[in-house]
Protein backbone atom coordinates (compact mmCIF):
# COMPACT_ATOMS: atom_id res chain seq x y z
CA UNK A 1 0.00 0.00 0.00
CA UNK A 2 0.93 3.30 -0.73
CA UNK A 3 1.93 5.86 1.83
CA UNK A 4 1.11 9.96 0.78
CA UNK A 5 2.39 11.85 3.74
CA UNK A 6 -0.24 14.80 3.51
CA UNK A 7 1.99 17.50 4.58
CA UNK A 8 4.74 16.69 2.17
CA UNK A 9 2.14 17.02 -0.45
CA UNK A 10 0.85 20.13 0.63
CA UNK A 11 4.77 21.49 0.96
CA UNK A 12 5.50 20.22 -1.94
CA UNK A 13 2.21 21.41 -4.17
CA UNK A 14 2.82 24.99 -2.33
CA UNK A 15 6.32 25.76 -3.63
CA UNK A 16 5.57 24.23 -7.09
CA UNK A 17 2.63 26.52 -7.51
CA UNK A 18 4.62 29.51 -6.29
CA UNK A 19 7.26 28.91 -8.36
CA UNK A 20 4.92 28.48 -11.54
CA UNK A 21 3.05 31.60 -10.35
CA UNK A 22 6.61 33.62 -9.89
CA UNK A 23 7.69 32.32 -13.38
CA UNK A 24 5.08 33.16 -14.88
CA UNK A 25 4.13 36.42 -14.11
CA UNK A 26 7.63 37.59 -14.76
CA UNK A 27 8.11 35.88 -18.41
CA UNK A 28 4.76 37.95 -19.37
CA UNK A 29 6.46 40.88 -17.58
CA UNK A 30 3.74 41.37 -15.07
CA UNK A 31 4.05 43.01 -11.01
CA UNK A 32 4.26 39.83 -9.10
CA UNK A 33 2.79 40.23 -5.58
CA UNK A 34 4.42 37.57 -3.14
CA UNK A 35 1.25 37.82 -0.87
CA UNK A 36 -0.86 37.51 -3.52
CA UNK A 37 1.36 34.75 -4.96
CA UNK A 38 1.30 32.74 -1.55
CA UNK A 39 -2.14 33.06 -1.17
CA UNK A 40 -2.85 31.17 -4.61
CA UNK A 41 -0.17 28.60 -3.68
CA UNK A 42 -2.02 27.88 -0.42
CA UNK A 43 -4.94 27.13 -2.42
CA UNK A 44 -3.05 24.81 -4.78
CA UNK A 45 -1.84 23.04 -2.01
CA UNK A 46 -4.80 23.00 -0.09
CA UNK A 47 -6.69 21.61 -3.20
CA UNK A 48 -3.72 18.83 -4.32
CA UNK A 49 -4.53 17.60 -0.60
CA UNK A 50 -8.49 17.58 -1.23
CA UNK A 51 -7.47 15.05 -4.21
CA UNK A 52 -6.26 12.91 -2.75
CA UNK A 53 -8.88 12.62 0.35
CA UNK A 54 -11.38 12.67 -1.76
CA UNK A 55 -11.09 10.90 -5.09
CA UNK A 56 -13.73 10.62 -7.45
CA UNK A 57 -14.36 10.47 -10.97
CA UNK A 58 -10.78 11.08 -12.64
CA UNK A 59 -12.75 13.10 -15.87
CA UNK A 60 -14.28 15.28 -13.36
CA UNK A 61 -10.77 15.53 -11.52
CA UNK A 62 -9.11 16.88 -14.37
CA UNK A 63 -11.24 19.62 -15.74
CA UNK A 64 -12.03 21.11 -11.65
CA UNK A 65 -7.85 20.57 -11.76
CA UNK A 66 -8.18 22.94 -15.15
CA UNK A 67 -10.63 25.21 -13.33
CA UNK A 68 -8.27 25.39 -9.92
CA UNK A 69 -5.48 26.48 -12.02
CA UNK A 70 -7.28 29.46 -13.76
CA UNK A 71 -8.22 30.23 -10.39
CA UNK A 72 -4.88 30.32 -9.03
CA UNK A 73 -3.94 32.79 -11.77
CA UNK A 74 -7.19 35.02 -11.32
CA UNK A 75 -6.31 35.67 -7.76
CA UNK A 76 -2.47 36.59 -8.33
CA UNK A 77 -3.04 38.95 -11.30
CA UNK A 78 -6.40 39.71 -11.73
CA UNK A 79 -6.02 43.46 -11.73
CA UNK A 80 -3.39 43.40 -14.18
CA UNK A 81 -4.99 41.74 -17.18
CA UNK A 82 -7.51 41.98 -19.50
CA UNK A 83 -9.30 38.82 -20.76
CA UNK A 84 -6.40 38.03 -23.66
CA UNK A 85 -3.82 38.28 -21.31
CA UNK A 86 -5.31 36.51 -18.48
CA UNK A 87 -5.69 33.48 -20.95
CA UNK A 88 -2.05 33.39 -22.09
CA UNK A 89 -1.13 33.55 -18.56
CA UNK A 90 -2.88 30.72 -17.81
CA UNK A 91 -1.35 28.74 -21.01
CA UNK A 92 2.15 29.86 -19.82
CA UNK A 93 1.15 28.75 -15.73
CA UNK A 94 0.55 25.28 -17.44
CA UNK A 95 3.85 25.13 -19.68
CA UNK A 96 5.94 26.25 -16.86
CA UNK A 97 4.17 23.91 -14.52
CA UNK A 98 4.69 21.17 -16.97
CA UNK A 99 8.65 22.08 -17.52
CA UNK A 100 8.99 22.23 -13.55
CA UNK A 101 7.54 18.86 -13.33
CA UNK A 102 9.48 17.54 -16.42
CA UNK A 103 12.88 18.99 -15.13
CA UNK A 104 12.58 17.84 -11.96
CA UNK A 105 11.84 14.17 -13.04
CA UNK A 106 14.60 14.78 -15.68
CA UNK A 107 17.32 15.27 -13.03
CA UNK A 108 15.88 12.27 -10.58
CA UNK A 109 16.11 10.20 -13.59
CA UNK A 110 19.71 11.35 -14.06
CA UNK A 111 20.93 10.75 -10.67
CA UNK A 112 19.76 7.08 -10.65
CA UNK A 113 21.61 6.42 -13.61
CA UNK A 114 24.92 8.15 -12.11
CA UNK A 115 24.53 6.59 -8.63
CA UNK A 116 22.55 3.19 -9.82
CA UNK A 117 21.39 2.52 -6.15
CA UNK A 118 20.14 5.84 -6.06
CA UNK A 119 15.99 6.04 -5.86
CA UNK A 120 13.91 8.71 -4.06
CA UNK A 121 11.98 5.40 -1.64
CA UNK A 122 15.71 4.28 -0.24
CA UNK A 123 16.60 7.97 0.83
CA UNK A 124 15.10 7.17 4.06
CA UNK A 125 14.14 10.03 6.21
CA UNK A 126 11.25 12.30 4.86
CA UNK A 127 13.53 15.71 5.86
CA UNK A 128 15.70 14.44 3.00
CA UNK A 129 13.42 14.30 0.35
CA UNK A 130 12.34 17.17 1.25
CA UNK A 131 16.14 18.92 1.15
CA UNK A 132 16.29 17.44 -1.87
CA UNK A 133 12.60 18.34 -3.57
CA UNK A 134 13.56 22.19 -2.67
CA UNK A 135 17.27 22.04 -4.20
CA UNK A 136 15.86 20.29 -7.57
CA UNK A 137 12.78 22.54 -7.36
CA UNK A 138 15.16 25.86 -6.98
CA UNK A 139 17.70 24.75 -10.04
CA UNK A 140 14.88 23.70 -11.98
CA UNK A 141 13.16 27.05 -11.64
CA UNK A 142 16.70 28.69 -12.16
CA UNK A 143 16.62 26.54 -15.32
CA UNK A 144 13.14 27.49 -16.47
CA UNK A 145 14.12 31.46 -16.14
CA UNK A 146 17.26 31.21 -17.68
CA UNK A 147 15.64 29.70 -20.71
CA UNK A 148 12.30 31.79 -20.48
CA UNK A 149 14.58 35.50 -20.63
CA UNK A 150 16.35 33.99 -23.82
CA UNK A 151 13.05 33.24 -25.69
CA UNK A 152 11.42 36.62 -24.83
CA UNK A 153 14.17 38.13 -25.99
CA UNK A 154 14.30 36.44 -29.01
CA UNK A 155 10.56 37.15 -30.19
CA UNK A 156 11.20 40.98 -29.46
CA UNK A 157 12.66 43.85 -27.68
CA UNK A 158 10.38 43.83 -25.14
CA UNK A 159 11.16 47.78 -23.79
CA UNK A 160 11.43 51.16 -25.71
CA UNK A 161 11.25 54.93 -24.84
CA UNK A 162 7.81 56.18 -25.72
CA UNK A 163 7.85 60.36 -26.47
CA UNK A 164 4.32 61.85 -26.06
CA UNK A 165 3.93 65.47 -26.89
CA UNK A 166 0.68 67.18 -25.65
CA UNK A 167 0.01 70.92 -26.46
CA UNK A 168 3.81 71.38 -27.24
CA UNK A 169 5.52 69.80 -24.35
CA UNK A 170 7.01 66.25 -24.43
CA UNK A 171 7.17 63.66 -21.76
CA UNK A 172 9.50 60.22 -22.27
CA UNK A 173 8.44 57.03 -20.79
CA UNK A 174 9.99 53.57 -20.55
CA UNK A 175 7.67 51.11 -21.88
CA UNK A 176 7.07 47.78 -22.41
CA UNK A 177 5.89 46.23 -25.76
CA UNK A 178 2.97 43.92 -25.39
CA UNK A 179 1.80 41.60 -27.88
CA UNK A 180 -1.55 40.84 -25.42
CA UNK A 181 -2.41 44.58 -25.84
CA UNK A 182 -4.93 44.50 -28.57
CA UNK A 183 -6.96 48.13 -27.16
CA UNK A 184 -8.59 50.29 -29.50
CA UNK A 185 -10.59 53.21 -29.53
CA UNK A 186 -14.06 51.81 -31.27
CA UNK A 187 -14.69 55.37 -33.30
CA UNK A 188 -11.36 55.46 -35.66
CA UNK A 189 -10.12 51.96 -34.60
CA UNK A 190 -6.72 53.44 -33.49
CA UNK A 191 -4.74 51.35 -31.23
CA UNK A 192 -4.62 52.52 -27.50
CA UNK A 193 -0.80 53.09 -25.92
CA UNK A 194 -2.04 52.72 -22.28
CA UNK A 195 0.17 55.73 -19.91
CA UNK A 196 0.56 55.40 -16.21
CA UNK A 197 -1.49 59.01 -15.37
CA UNK A 198 1.19 59.96 -12.68
CA UNK A 199 3.95 59.62 -15.54
CA UNK A 200 2.38 61.68 -17.98
CA UNK A 201 1.22 64.16 -15.56
CA UNK A 202 3.82 66.68 -15.60
CA UNK A 203 2.95 67.51 -19.13
CA UNK A 204 -0.60 67.86 -18.42
CA UNK A 205 -2.90 70.56 -17.32
CA UNK A 206 -4.44 70.94 -13.87
CA UNK A 207 -8.34 70.54 -15.18
CA UNK A 208 -6.98 67.43 -17.51
CA UNK A 209 -5.41 65.70 -14.50
CA UNK A 210 -8.63 66.43 -12.64
CA UNK A 211 -10.29 64.95 -15.54
CA UNK A 212 -8.95 62.04 -15.64
CA UNK A 213 -8.96 61.42 -11.92
CA UNK A 214 -12.42 61.95 -11.23
CA UNK A 215 -13.68 59.77 -14.00
CA UNK A 216 -14.35 63.29 -16.77
CA UNK A 217 -16.52 64.93 -13.84
CA UNK A 218 -14.31 67.76 -14.65
CA UNK A 219 -14.38 68.06 -18.03
CA UNK A 220 -16.83 70.98 -18.53
CA UNK A 221 -13.27 73.20 -17.16
CA UNK A 222 -11.56 71.82 -19.83
CA UNK A 223 -10.37 74.25 -23.01
CA UNK A 224 -12.13 73.52 -26.27
CA UNK A 225 -8.48 72.43 -27.53
CA UNK A 226 -8.25 69.28 -24.80
CA UNK A 227 -11.86 68.52 -24.80
CA UNK A 228 -12.28 67.45 -28.26
CA UNK A 229 -9.35 65.82 -28.00
CA UNK A 230 -10.94 62.73 -24.90
CA UNK A 231 -11.69 59.71 -26.30
CA UNK A 232 -14.05 56.87 -23.86
CA UNK A 233 -12.68 53.91 -24.10
CA UNK A 234 -14.29 50.88 -23.67
CA UNK A 235 -11.88 48.22 -21.49
CA UNK A 236 -12.72 44.06 -20.85
CA UNK A 237 -11.06 42.72 -18.14
CA UNK A 238 -11.35 39.53 -16.41
CA UNK A 239 -12.49 41.73 -13.40
CA UNK A 240 -15.67 43.02 -16.10
CA UNK A 241 -15.69 45.93 -18.48
CA UNK A 242 -15.15 49.54 -17.20
CA UNK A 243 -14.45 52.99 -19.22
CA UNK A 244 -10.79 54.61 -19.92
CA UNK A 245 -10.20 57.83 -20.56
CA UNK A 246 -8.22 58.22 -24.13
CA UNK A 247 -6.27 61.36 -25.46
CA UNK A 248 -5.12 62.03 -28.97
CA UNK A 249 -1.53 63.33 -28.11
CA UNK A 250 0.29 66.09 -30.75
CA UNK A 251 2.67 63.25 -31.74
CA UNK A 252 4.03 59.70 -30.37
CA UNK A 253 7.72 58.11 -31.15
CA UNK A 254 8.66 54.79 -30.15
CA UNK A 255 12.64 54.66 -30.09
CA UNK A 256 13.64 50.84 -29.67
CA UNK A 257 16.55 48.74 -30.52
CA UNK A 258 16.08 45.75 -33.21
CA UNK A 259 18.65 43.74 -33.77
CA UNK A 260 21.49 45.86 -33.46
CA UNK A 261 19.82 48.83 -34.87
CA UNK A 262 18.20 52.34 -33.49
CA UNK A 263 14.69 52.40 -34.88
CA UNK A 264 12.45 55.60 -34.11
CA UNK A 265 8.35 54.88 -35.06
CA UNK A 266 6.29 57.76 -35.33
CA UNK A 267 2.97 56.34 -34.16
CA UNK A 268 -0.53 57.09 -34.78
CA UNK A 269 -2.40 55.20 -31.57
CA UNK A 270 -4.15 56.90 -29.01
CA UNK A 271 -3.39 57.24 -25.26
CA UNK A 272 -5.38 55.59 -22.65
CA UNK A 273 -4.71 56.74 -18.66
CA UNK A 274 -4.42 54.36 -16.03
CA UNK A 275 -5.20 55.99 -13.34
CA UNK A 276 -4.09 52.80 -10.73
CA UNK A 277 -1.03 54.11 -9.65
CA UNK A 278 0.43 50.55 -10.99
CA UNK A 279 3.85 50.50 -13.14
CA UNK A 280 4.10 48.11 -16.15
CA UNK A 281 7.05 45.47 -14.90
CA UNK A 282 8.65 48.94 -14.05
CA UNK A 283 7.28 50.82 -16.79
CA UNK A 284 5.01 53.49 -17.63
CA UNK A 285 3.40 52.40 -20.65
CA UNK A 286 2.12 49.52 -22.22
CA UNK A 287 2.82 49.70 -26.38
CA UNK A 288 0.51 47.14 -28.46
CA UNK A 289 3.27 45.00 -30.48
CA UNK A 290 1.16 45.49 -33.44
CA UNK A 291 2.09 48.96 -33.59
CA UNK A 292 5.41 48.02 -34.74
Amino acid sequence: MQVVYIDVLFIINFCMDFIALYISGSFLHIKRDKLLISLSALLGGAYAVFSIIFEGNKLLNFFIGIAVSFLLCYITYNKELTRARYLRLCAVFYFVSILLGGAITAFFNLLSSVFHSFSFESMGETENKMLLFVFLSLFSSALVMFFSRIFTKEISNISCKLTVTINGNSKTLDALIDSGNFLTEPISGKKVIIVNSEAIAPILSSSMIKAITHQLSGIENLHTSEAKRLRIIPVKAITGETLMTGYIPDSLKIERENKGKHVIILADAIIGFDVSKEKFAECDAIIPLSLL
